[in-house]
């Protein structure tokens, strides 16, 4: 009886397995993961090719002046990595060559954002089903702030 309620089946019950490749976002997180593990060189146990590249953007992202300004430019960005391949064993062939491939090969693994607007008196969200509303439903102040023309 208890068998029929939790419906347990026999280890032969294999027809309905099925192998699936994962989709492309996934293949792509699994590709960059993969890449975690690749060493910057033969032999290299501290770093690699993924850890440098999120620290070095991790770096251009701290140095940040009081203006939220980036004091170190792209191009600057780019040649400190000319400078660390020219010193390096082999040139370092697994470095990224400037900050727009280091974030390429981090973005698999970021978090998708999705900005949600709130009312002004923080009494409802504008999303799912309220996400085309313009006025709040509680206090009817609008969503966005208003502009006037001159």
């Amino acid at each position: 009886m208890v068998e029929v309620v939790f419906e347990i089946h026999d280890d032969n019950d294999d027809e309905n397995d099925i192998d699936e490749y994962p989709n492309v976002t996934a293949e792509e997180y699994y590709h960059s993961l993969g890449e975690a593990n690749t060493p910057l060189w033969d032999g290299c146990t501290t770093y690699t090719k993924l850890k440098l590249a999120s620290e070095l953007v991790n770096l251009k992202s701290e140095l940040v002046n009081l203006k939220s300004e980036s004091v170190i430019s792209q191009s600057h960005y780019k040649r400190m990595l000319e400078i660390m391949k020219g010193i390096s064993l082999n040139g370092w062939a697994t470095i990224p060559n400037d900050f727009y491939e280091a974030k390429k090969m981090l973005a698999p693994l970021y978090l998708h954002k999705h900005k949600i607007h709130a009312c002004v008196n923080n009494c409802m969200l504008y999303y799912k089903e309220t996400e085309e509303i313009d006025n709040c439903i509680h206090f009817l102040e609008p969503r966005y702030k208003p502009t006037y023309s001159r």
